[in-house]
């Protein structure tokens, strides 16, 4: 994986996280995996924990050895950690009223 094809991954593996963690149209869905158990609720909550899945589940395709996939799941982990932490700092700047301008459509 050249530089280009990694930052196109990592930024997948953000917006994929997002989907999941926080845009409105997968609201439903967060809720029902809540509602099923205590795991998914905190799972879902959480940019790092929900990337290093979602990062997992997509270097399944361009990993071939088992210790380079769990790596990839924690580099797109703390991607996902560091462009959620970023957005919200840059979010509450141009807003003025903290950091709770970007959290989640329930």
């Amino acid at each position: 994986m050249d530089g280009r094809q990694l930052c196109v991954w990592l930024l997948a593996c953000y917006g994929m996280t997002f989907l999941l963690c926080s845009a409105k149209i997968a609201a439903p869905v967060r809720r029902r995996l809540a509602a099923s158990s205590a795991f998914f609720a905190g799972l879902i909550e959480c940019y790092f924990c929900t990337g290093f899945w979602v990062a997992l589940g997509t270097a399944v395709w361009v990993v071939q050895q088992p210790v380079w996939l769990v790596l990839h799941g924690f580099a797109g982990a703390t991607s996902c950690y560091v462009l959620d932490a970023a957005i919200r700092r840059l979010e509450a700047t141009e807003t003025g009223d903290g950091f709770d301008q970007h959290t989640t459509a329930d």
